[in-house]
């Protein structure tokens, strides 16, 4: 018998509404339930769960196993007419559609965009994905740095404002310029005033962390519509921190 068929127990949580500081401006949905459904084979004693949250148009269903690091499944069901709890039914005969997701976390919902955060990060950094709920497939991926919220816009689109992480393939600390033209070039930045080379001395030595450790770094970007991302960075304040 397969998993979305086993009804060990059940229990419904209207009050309960999964948020995240990290993101500002998602949609608040409008029901929330959590159902249990069979114990876990690879998480001693607890329980495989299925998160359902409800919103306008459309539910988000997301399978987690404590046993697995990233939610099993997570896919868009029809928002049901009437009760919204109909939607997030353990034995639903509806359609649904799978979405294309990286093995992360539901994050939330604005409009027909549903973000989603990979299930770990790297120190500061985390990779996070923006798919449709109409298509199922992958709008946009980034990774940005966890200290800076994500803050989302809407309007005629859907965009973003967040702190990117880039690509850094060398001791920023110990080479200075050469390394920071070299990052730039490798992020397709401009090199202008508006990047300049952060001070990455403060941090380094809040840990005691030496020069040749390869720095984290993360500029703020906007990406004005999520449905034909172009990333533009803002300049200005470029996070240092060291790989840990």
């Amino acid at each position: 018998m397969g998993l979305f068929l086993i009804l060990f127990f059940a229990v419904s949580v209207r009050s309960e509404v999964k948020t995240t500081s990290e993101y500002v401006g998602l949609t608040k949905p409008t029901y929330f339930n959590v159902r249990k459904i069979s114990k876990s084979r690879n998480a001693s004693r607890k329980d495989i769960v299925q998160n359902c949250w409800v919103y306008k148009n459309f539910s988000v269903i997301e399978i987690n196993d404590p046993g697995n690091k990233g939610a099993v499944d997570i896919h868009i069901r029809p928002r049901e007419a009437g009760e919204p709890a109909l939607s997030c039914k353990l034995k639903y005969s509806g359609k649904s559609k799978t979405l294309e997701h990286m093995g992360g976390y539901f994050v939330g919902v604005v409009d027909d965009h549903v973000f989603i955060d990979d299930a770990d990060s790297f120190g500061g950094e985390l990779a996070f994905q923006v798919l449709s709920s109409k298509t199922g497939k992958e709008l946009y991926r980034s990774i940005r740095n966890t200290n800076e919220k994500v803050l989302v816009r809407t309007g005629k689109t859907v965009g973003i404002r967040y702190t990117k992480a880039l690509q850094v393939d060398c001791p920023l600390l110990e080479e200075g310029k050469p390394c920071w033209k070299y990052i730039l070039a490798a992020n397709r930045i401009p090199e202008n005033d508006k990047m300049k080379i952060p001070d990455c001395k403060t941090s380094f030595e809040a840990v005691g962390a030496t020069p040749e450790v390869r720095p984290q770094l993360a500029a703020w970007v906007r990406v004005k519509n999520l449905k034909n991302p172009e990333i533009t960075y803002l300049g200005g304040f470029i996070k240092c921190q060291p790989s840990q």
